[in-house]
């Protein structure tokens, strides 16, 4: 097989191709904590695209209040405008103004509001944007709708000099969660297009094909080990190999060559981007490509090899093949019949049950 010259590819990225966001990230050891516990509520949360970024402006505490604004010399005053009382920040404007405590009062359970006590900004955040639901309350929701709406108002009390009443606030705030939620409900799972399908469990193919599943393990020190497996319409397991994720399937897909195994083939992987790359073509700068390219030039000499993509349930036998794999062993080891540790999963997928 030739795959041409060597390529430079970077090594800062999964994919051996440059971007800035690596190379800056690698001189300066910048670390923004995408881990933050409050980052991940956010993006568990459950709700329009538009008032989940005014969630992250909140989060960040970066919304222009007079306190803000005070300190860019674009205003002469941090005091609230609606209040007049207090300096306005972003816990003022959300919770501690008089008019925000007039609208939390008349919200459903929005009596909990100052909670939890002695909390700081993002501890309060994320203990109301977790809060358990109940049939008749989504409060994550109603709670993040109040303070975007809240945010509008207290904007055209500064700049359209109009406001909305605290009862008519509430309003608002009430059919707003409710024409979120009728919108939300579930697809209809048969409308789902096949593209969108993941099996959950694994299928048995048609006769006269078999069925390649390859699957692959990193350890915590990096070292990696895969498996794969190959079965036809009775479920005959015919290999398992040592090396990453499309290692298992290359391995696998020789082995078929090697035995002369049947050519109507279908390869499945729980790794989406293996079939991503196999479907679509792998560039050059990537790792994979070499092992892309293999692959499609044995699957060419075949009648028809299809990819498709599973969920891990599905693969369950070639995971537990990958995990077998002593660290550090490297020779490609090839089972006649089942090995003892899958005859349960196995039996699973014979069975068609997760």
């Amino acid at each position: 097989m030739s795959v041409g010259a060597d390529e430079i590819q970077w090594g800062l990225t999964t994919d051996g191709l440059f971007t800035i966001r690596s190379a800056y990230a690698s001189l300066s050891a910048f670390d923004s904590n995408p881990c933050a516990p409050i980052f991940k509520v956010l993006w568990k949360w459950q709700g329009t695209e538009r008032i989940r970024l005014f969630l992250w402006r909140v989060a960040h505490e970066s919304l222009m209040t007079n306190e803000a604004r005070f300190g860019r010399d674009l205003t002469t005053s941090p005091i609230c405008p609606i209040c007049m009382q207090d300096v306005e920040n972003t816990m003022h404007v959300l919770r501690d103004c008089i008019f925000a405590r007039q609208v939390w009062s008349s919200i459903p359970r929005g009596s909990c509001i100052s909670q939890p006590t002695g909390s700081n900004f993002q501890e309060w955040l994320i203990f109301h944007l977790t809060r358990s639901r109940t049939e008749l309350m989504n409060w994550p929701l109603s709670f993040a709708i109040t303070i975007d709406a809240l945010w509008n108002r207290r904007n055209e009390v500064v700049f359209q000099q109009s406001s909305l009443s605290a009862s008519q606030l509430v309003v608002k705030v009430t059919n707003c969660a409710k024409s979120i939620i009728n919108s939300s409900t579930p697809f209809d799972a048969g409308a789902q297009s096949d593209y969108t399908r993941i099996t959950r469990n694994w299928v048995c193919p048609p006769s006269g094909f078999i069925k390649l599943n390859g699957d692959g393990a990193v350890s915590y020190s990096g070292t990696s080990s895969c498996g794969g497996l190959i079965r036809n319409s009775r479920k005959l397991d015919r290999c398992s190999v040592i090396k990453a994720e499309l290692w298992a399937i290359t391995q696998g897909l020789r082995l078929i060559h090697l035995k002369k195994l049947v050519t109507h083939i279908l390869i499945e992987s729980d790794s989406l981007e293996a079939i991503t790359l196999l479907r679509n073509g792998c560039p050059r700068q990537n790792e994979c490509f070499d092992l892309v390219q293999e692959i499609s030039e044995l699957a060419a000499s075949c009648e028809t090899v299809s990819y498709l993509h599973i969920g891990r349930e599905a693969n369950l036998v070639a995971d537990l093949l990958a995990k077998q794999c002593n660290i550090g062993e490297e020779n490609l080891i090839i089972y006649d019949s089942p090995p003892s540790f899958i005859f349960r999963a196995l039996a699973a997928d014979l069975a068609g049950v997760i």
